[in-house]
């Protein structure tokens, strides 16, 4: 009796309709064949054993049907890589046990529905280059084991997201339409944050200074900021990466601490500073280190 399938393969066109009598599979993977085409099966609904299943990189079309509810037993699902279409269906409420959860990129539309929130055991969230719009349910908050969320390239409005619990780890807005004032989480445990190309208005919070685990922070081209930057962030000696260029209404010099920061001796910043346009892009180690606009 098999419980594991690997099909990576190249396949003609459609799965073998004698896959779907193996009901007692547990892991199904058909990722990145490339030819298998046509719609998700529908007869996987029968296959109520499966916690894996692997059908990115191919070149599927459709809709992710309800009955895929239908896999309650589900902890890892990856249709990305794919031309989906439709909405995310609300049945994926019903994936009580999943992890992870892989998405996009697709052709995917709507938005992300209210009953992602009963996830509870999801670390990863993969919803990243498709069309989704909206705003973000507040109901991601209840997700206190989520780690990272990608859902950069889309059309998501909106505030952005503090209600994402402790545990976040990456968090990629970038290239979206969220509004309002930049704000964060508690997120003790974030190291990465690209929120750049939104609409986030308002000026830096000194907030930032809270995440003390961050290595790369991208604001860049978010042109409704303005200020200066947060002294406060130069507490942040983890830092490798500061990018608000094309952020033009930020005035100012970047922190002089920033150049202190020992551990980073390949990191470089970028800004681009008030109306002289200045552009600085410079290698913070020992040898070279300049933190004020030299224009």
């Amino acid at each position: 009796m098999f419980t594991y399938m690997d099909l990576q393969m190249p396949l003609d066109v459609l799965l073998p309709l004698e896959l779907f009598e193996m009901t007692s599979l547990v892991s199904l993977d058909v990722a990145a064949n490339h030819y298998l085409s046509g719609t998700i099966p529908t007869q996987l609904q029968f296959m109520t054993q499966l916690t894996s299943l692997r059908l990115n990189n191919n070149v599927l079309t459709g809709p992710i049907y309800s009955e895929l509810g239908l896999l309650t037993q589900l902890a890892r699902l990856e249709l990305y890589a794919n031309d989906l279409t439709g909405t995310l269906p609300t049945e994926l409420g019903l994936w009580t046990g999943m992890r992870n959860l892989a998405l996009g990129p697709s052709l995917l539309t709507g938005s992300v529905p209210s009953q992602v929130g009963r996830l509870s055991n999801l670390v990863k969230l993969f919803l990243q280059e498709s069309t989704l719009s909206g705003n973000l349910p507040s109901e991601l908050g209840l997700l206190t084991a989520l780690t990272r969320l990608w859902i950069h390239h889309n059309h998501v409005g909106g505030p952005l997201p503090t209600m994402l619990g402790p545990s976040l780890q990456q968090l990629w807005l970038q290239h979206n339409q969220f509004t309002g004032p930049m704000a964060i989480g508690w997120w003790p445990s974030l190291y990465e944050l690209q929120m750049g190309n939104n609409l986030v208005s308002g000026t830096i919070p000194s907030e930032l200074a809270l995440l003390s685990n961050v290595r790369e922070l991208e604001m860049s081209n978010l042109t409704n900021l303005e200020g200066t930057i947060p002294p406060e962030m130069a507490s942040l000696t983890l830092l490798g990466h500061f990018d608000v260029s094309g952020s033009s209404g930020i005035v100012g010099t970047i922190p002089p601490a920033f150049c202190k920061f020992q551990q980073n001796a390949s990191c470089t910043y970028q800004s681009k500073f008030g109306t002289n346009n200045c552009v600085l892009e410079y290698d913070c180690s020992d040898r070279l280190c300049g933190c004020s606009c030299p224009c």
